[in-house]
């Protein structure tokens, strides 16, 4: 009688496996519950001033776009973010692509450097995506700022990849280019993709 209770407690394969799928999911929502929920429900109680990443050295900005016809892209620029700083950087790239803080703005005579996210992998977000397609451009093709209700045109020169630790593209230049980065292979961050223009003539 009692061997015969006992085989009734005992787990099929089955049971078993689906107790370690479900052990597994509930661990993957408390992880996801503090890595996103968490501080989705902190900021929503607590909302962070949008002047975190605005630095005061960027002036007095009313108008960064940028304006990529070819790829469909139409996005504001966030004028001088942290790229080392990834809660300031993030919180910044929900509202567009963003401008790497202490690089040069349009018409300067240096090094403007845009940052923004490829894929979901490390972003949310009407943006999350926006720079998905950046692999796409080619040479000559046409990249525009809008800056302070000036427009400026930029043709692609350059395109490459380099690694994710390579901080040389954010080096100042002793002529204007624009440089655009992300993320790449699309949704990874192993390697940053490097789209370079130079102002048109």
């Amino acid at each position: 009688m009692s061997e015969a209770k006992s085989k009734k407690k005992k787990l099929s394969p089955k049971s078993k496996a689906l107790s370690i799928i479900l052990a597994v999911l509930l661990v993957l929502l408390i992880f996801l519950f503090f890595d996103f929920g968490l501080p989705f429900v902190e900021e929503r109680i607590n909302p962070p001033e949008r002047k975190i990443y605005h630095d005061d050295n960027a002036g007095k900005i009313t108008e960064f776009n940028l304006i990529i016809e070819k790829l469909a892209i139409d996005v504001p620029i966030i004028a001088n973010v942290d790229g080392r700083d990834k809660n300031v950087y993030n919180q910044a790239l929900n509202d567009g692509v963003a401008h790497y803080k202490n690089t040069a703005l349009p018409n300067s005579g240096s090094n403007i450097v845009i940052f923004g996210h490829s894929s979901t992998f490390l972003g949310a977000g009407e943006y999350s995506k926006v720079f998905a397609a950046l692999n796409d451009l080619e040479i000559d093709d046409e990249i525009k700022i809008n800056f302070n209700q000036q427009e400026y045109k930029y043709k692609v020169s350059e395109k490459k990849i380099i690694p994710a630790d390579d901080l040389s593209v954010l080096l100042p230049t002793e002529r204007e280019i624009l440089t655009l980065l992300t993320c790449w292979p699309v949704g990874t961050a192993d390697k940053r993709l490097i789209v370079i223009a130079k102002p048109e003539k």
